[in-house]
């Protein structure tokens, strides 16, 4: 990887983000974040398999589509699409919206946790959650839908001012392997 990242710009810097859901449904391959800077357009999240194969994943965050009132990250989909995860229980699609969050955030962890340590190289959220236990202010509850599940996240911690929670949508092919997810701003009643 670090041949690799100074082909790009040799002055990037970059560190590993893990955690359990990684392990569990990535176990061949490590994800990578660039955290040097971060101008729009530039690709900060790469994949390493054991090969030594680098997969980028270009434009990590979440783009807005006014046509569905949604917003999407279509190369973290099509990425988790092509690894044909089984979601056959509310337990699976939680994991499954869990872990792209996890991925569709990793630059973000990443980039706070450099601020507040010097010449990290591995961000492993099981260490910290280890140390500090699970997160207990937000609650996910799925339920199913016609072509997938709808996975709702609340705000359940002490008063305090945050962002609206999302829903996502997470649809289905016929045999329940993850085809698509989509994030609404907004509580969204889960459609039978």
């Amino acid at each position: 990887m670090a041949d690799h990242v100074k082909r790009i710009d040799p002055n990037m810097r970059s560190a590993e983000f893990k955690s359990n859901l990684l392990r569990k449904y990535l176990p061949d391959l490590r994800l990578f974040v660039r955290f040097d800077r971060h101008l729009s357009g530039e690709t900060r999240l790469f994949f390493v398999n054991q090969r030594g194969e680098i997969t980028p994943l270009p434009e990590e965050e979440w783009r807005g589509n006014v046509v569905e009132s949604c917003f999407r990250v279509p190369h973290i989909v099509e990425f988790i699409r092509l690894r044909k995860i089984k979601v056959q229980s509310a337990e699976d699609a939680l994991e499954v919206a869990k872990l792209f969050e996890e991925i569709q955030g990793a630059a973000n962890y990443v980039a706070f946790l450099q601020i507040n340590t010097r010449n990290f190289t591995v961000f492993d959220k099981a260490f910290i959650e280890g140390q500090f236990g699970p997160m207990t202010q937000w609650k996910y509850s799925a339920a199913i839908r016609k072509s997938g599940w709808s996975v709702k996240v609340e705000y359940v911690g002490p008063p305090a001012s945050i962002q609206a929670p999302p829903t996502y949508e997470i649809d289905l092919d016929d045999q329940q392997i993850f085809h698509d997810l989509r994030r609404y701003p907004y509580p969204k009643e889960p459609s039978r």
